[in-house]
């Protein structure tokens, strides 16, 4: 069966095998113009386990390839290894243990050159056992740029800050400080945007106004962080859900969580517009952009826990229930990217990181 559906002729979700083994859980995905790029963890016990990178060619895996391991990991639902490659080369990044305390850690990383992973190194500075992670990353001509939460200030009375920097097969460029009140635990997202990047992060307020706010990057520095929607969300701690963006034409397509008046919202801004998401959204969002399309995945609270992927436009917004997942936090954060003719996801489910694929039939104007 197919659904011709503004200009895209689609056809239905299929299974996609990943080399994951069981248990395995906090996948992330990347794409280059040869490959996806996938990396997870296989844990062994607590703080223990493997970091693992596998490439698919449209066909075939690569051998899974062990990043780290070891028992020094910070294995967390929500603060995951992530990956981005340009052509030629890729970084891999997981959080690694910098202290006894459960949140004293930082982001280890590796770059994969021909085939093979390099020495581990810190990606920031700063060697303060304290929180670093929730890690994007986007390729920027040959080089990567990342950025993190840096909670290096907390520890003496600050405020968790945004921090990036690019690397390059052979250096590290200059810390660079984005932004110095953050939300303390909200995932961000980094995508090309004209020239530059853009990311988009949840910021803080000193009254606990928790807004998705965004940067751009542009001629070697960062604009200050404006909010992407005045949703005035006041809440105490951190919700754990932070905001998604994707190239669209010269601009960016987003994606984010609010709770605002007790009410579960997810938006989606594509240019002018502002488009409200549909059922019951506990964010946890991805997104990936075909031409004009922009979709978006989430974890609904439908029937326990459901994997959604939607198409979103003002005049029409149709999901698919992709797969269900575990209930609470074990159900992770689905990741969605568009690579040549098709949608592919990953996703937690009880056994461990599963895949699912839609095929794009045909592209019409």
């Amino acid at each position: 069966m197919f659904v011709f559906w503004l200009g895209l002729l689609v056809g239905e979700w299929s299974s996609w095998h990943l080399p994951c083994g069981s248990p395995s859980l906090a996948a992330h995905m990347a794409i280059s113009t040869d490959a996806i790029h996938l990396v997870w963890i296989e844990p062994k016990s607590k703080d223990c386990g493997d970091v693992q990178y596998a490439a698919w060619d449209g066909e075939t895996w690569t051998e899974p390839q062990s990043v780290r391991s070891g028992c020094s990991l910070f294995i967390n639902w929500a603060d995951t290894p992530k990956v981005a490659a340009v052509d030629g080369w890729a970084l891999v990044t997981w959080p690694e243990r910098m202290g006894e305390g459960t949140y004293e850690y930082g982001v280890y990383a590796s770059r994969r050159m021909d085939g093979v992973f390099g020495e581990p190194f810190w990606l920031h500075e700063s060697r303060t056992p304290a929180e670093h992670g929730f890690v994007s990353m986007a390729p920027l001509n040959d080089k990567i740029m990342a950025v993190w939460l840096d909670g290096a200030h907390m520890v003496t009375g600050g405020a968790m800050e945004l921090h990036a920097r690019w690397v390059s097969p052979t250096q590290l460029g200059p810390e660079q400080q984005v932004d110095d009140h953050t939300c303390e635990c909200c995932s961000t997202s980094l995508a090309a945007r004209g020239q530059g990047l853009e990311v988009v992060y949840r910021n803080k307020t000193d009254d606990h106004v928790r807004d998705s706010y965004a940067a751009t990057w542009v001629d070697g520095n960062w604009t200050e962080g404006h909010a992407i929607q005045d949703d005035q969300w006041v809440i105490e701690g951190c919700p754990v859900n932070g905001p998604v963006n994707a190239p669209h034409g010269s601009q960016t397509a987003r994606a984010w969580f609010t709770g605002v008046n007790g009410a579960a919202q997810v938006f989606v801004a594509k240019g002018d517009q502002i488009i409200k998401l549909k059922g019951e959204p506990m964010g946890r969002l991805g997104m990936a952009v075909l031409g004009d399309h922009v979709f978006v995945s989430w974890i609904d609270a439908a029937e326990g826990g459901t994997v959604r992927v939607a198409r979103v436009s003002p005049q029409q917004q149709t999901a698919w229930a992709v797969a269900s997942v575990p209930e609470g936090r074990s159900s992770g954060f689905p990741r969605l990217v568009v690579w040549h003719d098709r949608l592919w996801l990953a996703y937690q489910a009880e056994e461990g990181v599963l895949g699912a694929q839609i095929k794009f039939e045909g592209m019409f104007d």
